[in-house]
């Protein structure tokens, strides 16, 4: 970051928004992060499904925050071995087949544990968060935001800097959210009923039909995150009751899946619709820059959402703002194509299918820094 500013105002504390916090403290007087939840449930640890960090995930935290890496590699289960389940329609432990390794070191952990760490390494003294507020509109330099006690309404400067960290459906993002044809449903729970043949530092993905992919895996220690892939007409309509998720699990592979939703709470159930969109031409419009989904929304098959958020806040912090554009998209694009790739070639996988080279997608390294023009703020490079 070239620029000291007066202010960071970022829309939404996900992951994205919370990493961009930590990355723009030192070049700002304040940093505001609107999030439309709750204090309630933004605290919950475990809120969400799992998040994967490989390689290129950990140097981005190295950046923000070595203790912080540390705390996160202690929290997190490190994946060993790849597993696929192929239908057989008879013994599911003869069908198990050994995946050749990633080429990177893949930890797990659930998504709001990392949220709340990330939001404890945050520096208080220049920060704070608002609750239940719901951006309405940005037009003629003002932000509006909704909140239980009316409207707010938020100035913004060329000395402010307004990070959209909203999600896949962000507002600020230029292009389109297109769906596809898939609906994923996915949670963490705490549980220690896994089959006998069943490796607790293992990931299991069984995809049996076009209808249906299952997967599985560690989330941490004593807990386990499950997703269910389903074929649908209308993956916007999320009106699918637990019973009928169950009932879509007909293969006698599948019964380890029926028995972890089972025993997940509804309400800790996620439903997300499948879908991309366009990586716009310059993720950032004046002092409006683009985060996380909001800036390259696409295909979650190589698992590379929370990794991808964390290499653009430190890509931010490293340079300045014209630079983050060339920095991000050519490399958002390719693993965009290669994830596409990736989810169409998995409907019909067989065990001796060749497997895509996706050793490129771990090796980023944090960019060069560059240290703030015309600033007398602080800035410092962690690791």
């Amino acid at each position: 970051m070239s620029k000291q500013y007066d202010e960071v105002i970022i829309i939404g504390g996900s992951i994205a928004g919370l990493a961009t916090a930590i990355a723009l403290s030192p070049f700002a007087s304040r940093v505001t992060i609107l999030e439309a939840s709750s204090c309630e449930a933004f605290h919950d640890a475990e809120a969400g499904a799992a998040v994967q960090l490989s390689d290129n995930g950990l140097k981005a935290l190295q950046f923000l925050s070595a203790d912080l890496l540390q705390t996160v590699l202690h929290h997190a289960v490190e994946v060993q071995k790849n597993y696929m389940i192929l239908p057989s329609g008879n013994d599911l432990y003869d069908t198990i087949t050994l995946l050749p390794p990633q080429g990177t070191r893949t930890l797990m952990m659930r998504w709001g544990l990392l949220r709340k760490l990330l939001f404890e390494a945050i520096p208080q003294d220049i920060f704070c968060i608002e609750f239940d507020t719901v951006v309405k509109d940005f037009s003629a330099g003002i932000l509006t935001a909704t909140r239980e006690d009316g409207e707010e309404r938020y100035p913004i400067s060329d000395r402010t800097l307004l990070v959209a960290a909203d999600g896949s459906k962000s507002a600020f993002r230029p292009t389109p959210l297109q769906y596809s044809p898939r609906l994923n449903v996915k949670a963490t729970i705490p549980f220690s009923n896994l089959p006998p043949h069943f490796e607790s530092h293992a990931t299991y993905s069984f995809l049996g039909n076009p209808e249906v992919a299952c997967f599985l895996g560690p989330s941490g220690p004593h807990h386990y995150y499950w997703a269910i892939s389903l074929a649908t007409e209308n993956p916007e309509a999320v009106n699918l009751s637990i019973d009928q998720l169950i009932a879509r699990l007909t293969s006698p592979e599948t019964e380890i899946w029926r028995e972890l939703v089972q025993a997940t709470p509804p309400h800790k159930v996620f439903f997300q619709p499948s879908g991309q969109a366009d990586i716009p031409e310059d993720m950032v419009h004046g002092n409006v820059v683009l985060v996380g989904d909001a800036a390259h929304c696409m295909s979650g098959s190589y698992g590379q959402s929370a990794c991808l958020a964390l290499e653009d806040a430190v890509t931010l912090a490293t340079g300045p703002l014209l630079h983050y554009t060339p920095q991000r998209r050519q490399r958002c694009l390719d693993l965009q194509a290669a994830s596409q790739q990736r989810a169409t070639q998995a409907v019909n996988v067989k065990s001796d299918a060749p497997q895509t080279m996706s050793d490129w997608i771990y090796q980023w390294d944090v960019p060069t820094a560059c240290p703030p023009e015309n600033s007398n703020g602080p800035y410092a490079v962690i690791g």
